[in-house]
């Protein structure tokens, strides 16, 4: 019995003095906040409750490395399923007002607005105000890919597209790539083709002829359910996009429309070269990945005192609040939010500015759309659980 007593005593010394491996402690740290979140997960479904409990609840760092050490692990991917899970009881953002009967009456100017991409759902609809506080674990873990195909709608005489209109398309997804590849998320061309109506490269849209849209959009939509789907016509708006929480979501109803010229390398005699950078897919794929305007305020006058993005905004707490959008400049100077800290955020992508002044999305933006992603288009995951 003495060699065994010995043998257990130096195994008790020799565990005792084991430094943990850095895989070791990563688990211990999903552990650890698995056992947080099961504790809201199995609380009575009181959606208030579970999002203020998200704003304080944090997991210790894990880097990169350590997480494809553990990605594999059972509790690792319990994690993912529970933070998954838990999205889907967010409690309803405060205050929203929808634009679900709004009519755009204005049928002469040239070009009404930047962007229609207002929220047409109801007040009560399941959205996913993100990114207040609280970044799920998951976003940095799952790669993000985005399919597009894009339908160029001409005239029956050509006119909508351009000898370079291949080039425009390539540099279009490149652009898209650049911009979105810090937050792991990217884009593929998978199809283009090429229509010929007279009608729906002059009318198709909702503020325009919607039944010119539902026509061009069942008769050319490519697999929806997995696909994003960016119709290049004249409309007079130069985009329009559905949002993710949008019952037509996975249908031909789910779309971006977009003045043809406002693809990328347009051509500089459009408003004056200010939309020819590519920055208006990347404004319209904000909002197809669930992004509001940095300026929401509940009126779709967003140049005047109708609006008031002060009290409503974005719902991204590193946005700073601004009050109206603003069509020309990029004046960093801008403070229209007294009560709020920072400047007006005139150079971000969902803003209305020209593109030469669009360049940036805040981190609290990335984990927006990626946890719209993951609530809504998980489709878009390319490692799911």
């Amino acid at each position: 019995m003495k060699p065994v007593i010995r043998i257990a005593a130096i195994a008790t010394i020799f565990f005792s003095c084991h430094n943990p491996t850095p895989r070791e402690q990563a688990l211990a740290k999903v552990e650890e906040f698995n056992s947080e979140l099961e504790k809201v997960a199995v609380a009575p479904i009181d959606t208030t409750s579970i999002n203020s409990k998200f704003y304080q609840l944090r997991m210790a760092a894990i880097s990169k490395v350590d997480f494809r050490e553990i990605q594999h692990e059972v509790s690792f991917k319990r994690l993912l399923t529970l933070e998954k899970s838990l999205l889907s009881r967010w409690h309803r953002i405060p205050g929203f007002k929808g634009y679900a009967n709004l009519k755009l009456s204005d049928t002469i100017t040239p070009l009404i607005r930047r962007c229609v991409a207002f929220d047409r759902a109801p007040a009560s609809a399941d959205r996913v105000p993100a990114a207040r506080g609280m970044r799920s674990v998951s976003l940095d873990y799952y790669a993000y890919e985005v399919p597009v195909a894009i339908h160029v709608i001409t005239t029956r005489k050509g006119l909508g597209t351009q000898p370079d209109m291949n080039k425009r398309i390539a540099d279009q997804i490149a652009i898209l790539n650049s911009t979105y590849e810090k937050f792991n998320i990217s884009f593929k061309l998978v199809s283009t083709d090429v229509t010929a109506n007279d009608n729906w490269f002059q009318n198709a849209s909702y503020f325009g002829d919607t039944l010119a849209l539902e026509q061009m959009t069942k008769a050319l939509a490519r697999n929806p359910e997995k696909v994003m789907n960016v119709y290049t016509n004249n409309s007079k708006y130069l985009g329009e996009s559905t949002y993710p929480w949008y019952p037509e979501k996975g249908t031909a109803g789910d779309y971006i429309v977009m003045n043809f010229n406002a693809l990328a390398d347009g051509p500089g005699t459009f408003f004056e070269g200010k939309y020819m950078q590519g920055k208006t897919l990347v404004h319209e794929a904000g909002h197809f990945l669930g992004l509001l305007h940095t300026f929401e305020g509940g009126s779709p006058v967003c140049d005047s005192d109708q609006n008031d993005g002060c009290t409503f905004g974005d719902q991204v707490d590193d946005t700073p609040a601004q009050k109206i959008c603003y069509f020309e400049g990029c004046d960093l100077n801008l403070h229209s939010c007294p009560s709020g800290p920072g400047n007006d955020p005139v150079k971000n992508f969902m803003g209305y500015n020209p593109d030469n002044c669009m360049t940036e999305f805040t981190r609290g933006q990335g984990d927006r759309m990626r946890q719209n992603i993951i609530r809504y288009r998980y489709y878009l995951v390319t490692n799911p659980i």
